[in-house]
Order: C-alpha cells, then sequence, then structure tokens
C-alpha cells in the first residue's frame, strides 16, 4: 500500500513530538516534585533544628508550657501539620495536637528511620490522611565540655502541595503538547523543517547548559510552544546563572573559607556558634597615620586608596589560606589556623605579613611613578589560644576570634612602625628557624601588667627551605617567584639597599 509523503510528515512529526512530550513530561515531572520535595526538606530542617535551638533550655528545665507554646507557634506556620518534642526517653513531651498528640506515651515512628549526618531524620507517611513528611532534629545541651542529646524535635510538613504542583505541571505540559500535536498535523509539510531546526537548537542548548555553560542563550524568535519553551529554558539558565553570582559575590562579604564552610555544610557552620578555643595566629595589618591623610583627600580618592591596598593585603592573607576576619577601617584582622585547622599556622602567617611588605612596597614604587599617593603598613602577630566561632545575634552571625591573643597582636601592631612587622616571643619561637629578627626593649602595652617581649621581623633567611604545599596559587603569582622577592627584599635590607 502506498503511503504518501505527506501522511508519513504527519506520522512522523506526530510521533516524534508525542515522544519529546512525554520524556518532557516526565523529566520536568521528576524535576518539580525533587525540588519542591527538596525545598520541603530544606524548610522542615531549617524549622527544626531552629525549635531544636530553642527548645534545648526550657526541655533541660521541664518547661512544658514554654514548649507547648513553641510548637504550638511553629504548627501554625502554613503546610506545618504539627510538632513535637520528645525527650531523651522516647517519651512526647509537648505536641502542637493536645488532644491527639499522645503527649506522656512512648513516641514510635510510623515507618523505620535512619539518623543522618547531623542527627536528622527525614520520612514520608500518611498522616490524618494526607502525605506527611517527618523532619526531625536533635536536641542538645552543653554539658561540661561536650554537647548531650537530652530529646529531638519532630516537624510534619504536608505533602499536598507536592502533588498539587506536580498534577498542575502534568496538565500544563500534556495541555500545551496538545496544541503542538493539533497544530502539527494540520500544517505538518510546512512546518516539517521549521520545527525541526528550533527543536534541535532547544536540544543544544539544553545540554550546554547541562554541561556547565550557564552564559548559554538559545537564540529563538519564534512565538509558539516551541519557542516558549526555548526562552523556558533562556530563563532557567539565567536563574543558574544569578544563583552561581550570587554564590561567588557571598565571598566578597565573607572570608573564602567561610563562605565555603556555609555553601558546602551550613549546619556544620551554624553548629559553631557555640564557640571553640583552638590555637591560631592573629594579624592585624594596618595603614600608619591614615586618618590625617584622609583628611586632605577627597572621599572618592579615600575609598580607592583603600580598595587598592586592602586588596594587596587580602591577596597576601587568602594566598597562605588565613581567614580574612574583618576590615576595620584601615585595618585588616586575619587568622591563620581556624576554621581550617593547620599545624603551620604561625608560619603561615609570617610568610603572608613578608609578602604584604613586598607587594605594599612594589605598588607603592608604581604609584610613585604615577604620581599618586602612596602610604606605607604595620602588621602586629601573635599565637596563642583563642575562641573562634560565629559571634552576634540572631539576625547576624560573624565567624571571629576572640581573647587575649587577639588583643596581642592588636597592640603589637601599635608598636609596629612603618613597614615593621612586630610579633610576640610565643611566635618567634616557633618561627625563628625561618626568619631573622631583632629583638625590642619590652614594651608596656595595654591590658598588661608585665612589659611584653616582642621582635621586630627582618625577613627570611638566606639560606632555608620552606615546606611545599604553603602558598596558594592567588591571581598568578607564582609561590617560588615570590618567594624570591621575599628574599631579595631581605638582601636589600642587609645591604643597605
Amino acid at each position: 500500500m502506498r503511503v504518501s509523503i505527506r501522511l508519513k510528515l504527519i506520522l512522523a512529526i506526530l510521533l516524534l513530538l508525542s515522544a519529546l512530550t512525554v520524556v518532557l513530561a516526565l523529566q520536568l515531572e521528576a524535576d518539580a516534585r525533587d525540588r519542591a520535595v527538596s525545598q520541603i526538606r530544606l524548610r522542615g530542617e531549617v524549622l527544626a533544628r531552629m525549635l531544636a535551638i530553642n527548645s534545648a533550655d526550657e526541655l533541660g528545665r521541664l518547661d512544658d508550657l514554654r514548649l507547648a507554646q513553641f510548637v504550638v507557634d511553629a504548627a501554625s506556620l502554613p503546610d506545618i501539620l504539627y510538632a513535637m518534642v520528645v525527650n531523651e526517653e522516647g517519651i512526647v513531651f509537648a505536641h502542637s495536637d493536645f488532644e491527639n498528640g499522645r503527649i506522656g506515651e512512648p513516641y514510635e515512628p510510623p515507618v523505620e528511620t535512619v539518623s543522618e549526618a547531623g542527627g536528622l531524620t527525614d520520612f514520608s507517611f500518611e498522616y490524618e490522611g494526607e502525605p506527611t513528611r517527618d523532619v526531625s532534629a536533635p536536641i542538645e545541651i552543653a554539658d561540661l565540655e561536650r554537647s548531650r542529646l537530652i530529646g529531638e524535635i519532630h516537624v510534619g510538613i504536608s505533602e499536598a502541595p507536592v502533588a498539587r504542583a506536580v498534577e498542575e505541571l502534568r496538565v500544563t505540559v500534556y495541555t500545551t503538547a496538545g496544541i503542538a500535536l493539533g497544530a502539527a498535523a494540520i500544517l505538518a509539510i510546512f512546518y516539517g523543517i521549521m520545527m525541526t531546526r528550533p527543536l534541535r537548537k532547544i536540544a543544544k542548548g539544553v545540554q550546554r547548559i547541562g554541561e556547565g555553560d550557564l552564559a548559554y542563550r538559545i537564540k529563538i524568535k519564534r512565538r509558539d510552544e516551541i519557542g516558549d519553551l526555548g526562552r523556558a529554558v533562556n530563563g532557567m539558565a539565567a536563574r543558574l546563572e544569578e544563583s552561581q553570582y550570587l554564590r561567588n559575590a557571598f565571598r566578597l562579604y565573607v572570608s573564602r573559607q567561610v563562605a565555603d564552610q556555609i555553601i558546602d555544610d551550613p549546619a556544620a557552620h551554624l553548629a559553631q556558634s557555640k564557640g571553640q578555643r583552638r590555637e591560631v595566629s592573629v594579624m592585624f595589618a594596618d595603614i600608619c597615620d591614615f586618618t590625617p591623610l584622609s583628611e586632605k583627600l577627597q572621599p572618592e580618592e579615600v575609598v580607592s586608596l583603600l580598595n587598592v591596598y586592602l586588596g594587596q593585603l587580602t591577596e597576601s592573607v587568602f594566598a597562605y589560606n588565613g581567614t580574612l576576619d574583618k576590615f576595620i577601617g584601615d585595618c585588616v584582622m586575619a587568622v591563620f589556623g581556624a576554621p581550617l585547622d593547620q599545624d603551620d599556622h604561625a608560619l603561615r602567617s609570617i610568610l603572608a605579613a613578608l609578602e604584604m611588605r613586598e607587594n605594599i612596597a612594589l605598588l607603592n614604587q608604581q604609584r610613585e611613578k604615577e604620581g599618586k599617593t602612596v602610604v606605607e603598613i604595620g602588621i602586629g602577630l601573635s599565637v596563642g589560644h583563642a575562641i573562634v566561632g560565629n559571634i552576634g545575634s540572631s539576625e547576624r552571625l560573624d565567624y571571629t576570634a576572640i581573647g587575649d591573643t587577639v588583643n596581642l597582636a592588636s597592640r603589637l601592631e601599635g608598636v609596629a612602625g612603618r613597614g615593621e612587622i612586630i610579633v610576640s616571643e610565643e611566635l618567634y619561637n616557633e618561627v625563628s628557624d625561618y626568619v631573622l629578627a631583632t629583638k625590642l626593649t619590652p614594651q608596656m602595652l595595654k591590658g598588661k601588667s608585665e612589659p611584653v617581649i616582642c621582635y621586630n621581623i627582618l625577613g627570611l633567611k638566606s639560606v632555608l627551605t620552606i615546606p611545599a604545599g604553603l602558598r596558594l596559587e592567588v591571581e598568578g603569582v607564582r609561590a617560588d617567584e615570590q618567594r624570591g622577592a621575599l628574599h631579595h627584599s631581605f638582601a636589600d635590607e642587609q645591604s643597605g639597599g
């Protein structure tokens, strides 16, 4: 039997579009479900963790009225079906449903659960005939130097919105597909070639975006369903690119180590709000006599000068994997040894300080040639135990270090003159094999009852081997080149150059 090309084309296009529609619908449905479930799980984790933190003291005091208020308030949020507190003995201590919450009875999970990282669990089950996801978080209370588990928070979130969203998506996709298939059947011959070309563009665009090219955009001008699909893919890519941009921009406002920790493991970062006592090296690097200088310059010049010089100082901190704690006006505070564990944090801090001094000297040479304002820096360093962690309020936390070690570094920076690196005796003892220094007259520092012994670091010893891997690649500057520059700087000082 002879079959016309038109019929073949109609059947081929219908078959192709039908297959594409099914595949796309299944993929979009699966993606939508996964995203919705992920959002529900994340919302449940955040709410459960907040309740766990707020309930720790009340559960420790057995304050059932306060705990009841917490869970009732939580259950009043949209799509939250219940919230309850289970004590360490597995007894329901507080429940948002006073009548049916089985308060005072053992808690028996409706399905078998497995604890995940951080003590979290989540599972799906039917609660009062509605699909529900139960998310739990441990309630811990500080007990001497460790945390003790005293119970857990359970939050039940309705999964009905997920089903509704998936159903709406399914209806939308198949409705759009039906219109496209009807149009394809009527205009198959005319639109056959024209439809193939944009579909290929969309497929290529999805592939490029899937490979990580988030800047790629599908060039399509069609005003039909295929055009809508292309623009939807472009919109998705734009949102993904914006998300990536925000991720990178986040690192401009906190140190790289802290930003990466927040992004990769927010739960672990939040847990550091309790603080840790760790041995760290602390650095303060300050622009000398900046206040009188800033009074002579225009505001735009002050900001530009600060950005240039603080950028140089920050680059050296990052080069040796230090943590930029904060900018204090024209001063940089940095910590080595936290949050990253570094056995050689003292040496890293010294190398970073020497590189700062060298970079500022090179920068000043260039700026003097251009007739621009130049400044000098003074650096103070100390090593010792400090309390590190997230400090602040419920609205804003700042990862920082506090303690006598931090205060000492700040006081030593105040002693440092132009181009000087003043370190505590403890820090010098740890790096004495690598540096040449001059012992200063013991200094009376604010907050100290006895004079403090400190050293002025001149540079690296002329013959030494720096352990490999201390310096990271920053802005294309290689570690061996920079090390050579530091050696050269010391040789100039020794020769009086």
